[in-house]
């Protein structure tokens, strides 16, 4: 292979080993309709499932699954992220984030007499540390009921039946109870293992380009 083509190689790798937007950092199961069910039409208003992440995260997208009436979708949603269930300090929010929506199952889906959606939210900028942290989703806008979908992953989760309050969900079936939801984002701190590489990469790099300069300087010295 050419010093050229090397380079360009090492150039691409170095490249790809940079943070990637949009993947997933946390994942609770379920968001893509493989594991969900649903609580009955307007169950609940509002949620709140906890996620943790183990590194300095910026968060840049949200999917989660909905049951709707056959052909309807949700246009936005109001999401925020907080500390605590659905309160405590928040860490960024929108009352009316655009959802694109994909159809996974047409009737009769997890709940017989229902589509079964999932959603994606983008263009989020949340920086987070390590912790454990809640995803609120509340006021989805459709043109009739929207169900919250439900995956009884890991996650500790809390509705609101309208009445103000949030209460742990651990009631409807076993498990948690929690939704059916992905966060996507980057990770800003780089796995050790991807500085060593790109350390590696990049020192390689450096040789290759003293190499070019050294026959550079040769080719000069026999000409003269």
């Amino acid at each position: 292979m050419k010093l050229k083509n090397l380079r360009n190689c090492l150039l691409i790798c170095l490249a790809a080993m940079s943070p990637m937007f949009g993947s997933v950092i946390y994942d609770n199961g379920g968001w893509d309709g493989s594991s969900a069910i649903a609580y009955g039409p307007d169950y609940f208003l509002a949620i709140s499932d906890s996620f943790t992440v183990s590194a300095n995260v910026n968060v840049t997208g949200i999917n989660f699954v909905t049951l709707m009436q056959p052909g309807d979708s949700i246009s936005s949603t109001g999401w925020s992220i907080t500390s605590l269930a659905d309160s405590g300090t928040s860490y960024g929010s929108d009352a009316d984030a655009t959802s694109v929506n994909t159809l996974i199952c047409a009737s009769p889906c997890a709940l017989e007499g229902y589509d079964e959606d999932s959603n994606s939210i983008s263009g989020l900028d949340v920086s987070l540390a390590p912790g454990t942290y809640y995803l609120n989703l509340f006021d989805p806008v459709s043109s009739d009921a929207a169900d919250w979908a439900l995956s009884n992953g890991a996650s500790a989760a809390f509705g609101n039946l309208g009445d103000g309050v949030f209460s742990l969900e651990n009631f409807v079936e076993t498990g948690s109870d929690s939704e059916a939801f992905q966060i996507l984002g980057s990770s800003s701190t780089p796995e050790p293992g991807t500085i060593l590489l790109a350390g590696l990469g990049a020192g390689f790099l450096a040789l290759l380009t003293k190499f070019r300069r050294n026959q550079e300087i040769r080719r000069t010295a026999g000409k003269a």
